[in-house]
């Protein structure tokens, strides 16, 4: 449930607004204690934006919020050209 909103919000806000070809990359990988989901993607920065209210992403912040007690485990990046979303599921000990 946690990456359903990432792909939908990849689809919106880049395919919609692309007439260039989209990629969706989806990464997975241990990283100092957690495990790193990341989802990116390309869009088209010239292109006017879909208006969207974030509900996605905040449900995953209060998801992770609720499981994990970190507010933190969800970091977001746009530039040049690309989107991604990192994810971070602390590793059990």
């Amino acid at each position: 449930m946690l990456l359903q909103p990432l792909f939908e919000n990849a689809i919106k806000h880049g395919v919609y607004e692309s007439i260039e070809k989209v990629t969706i990359k989806l990464k997975c990988r241990r990283e100092d204690g957690f495990l790193k989901i990341s989802v990116e993607n390309n869009y088209d920065p010239e292109a006017i934006p879909r208006k969207g209210d974030g509900i996605g992403l905040k449900n995953i912040r209060n998801r992770l919020k609720l499981l994990y007690n970190n507010e933190n485990l969800i970091l977001t990046d746009k530039s040049n050209g690309l989107f991604r979303v990192n994810i971070y599921i602390p590793e059990k000990k």
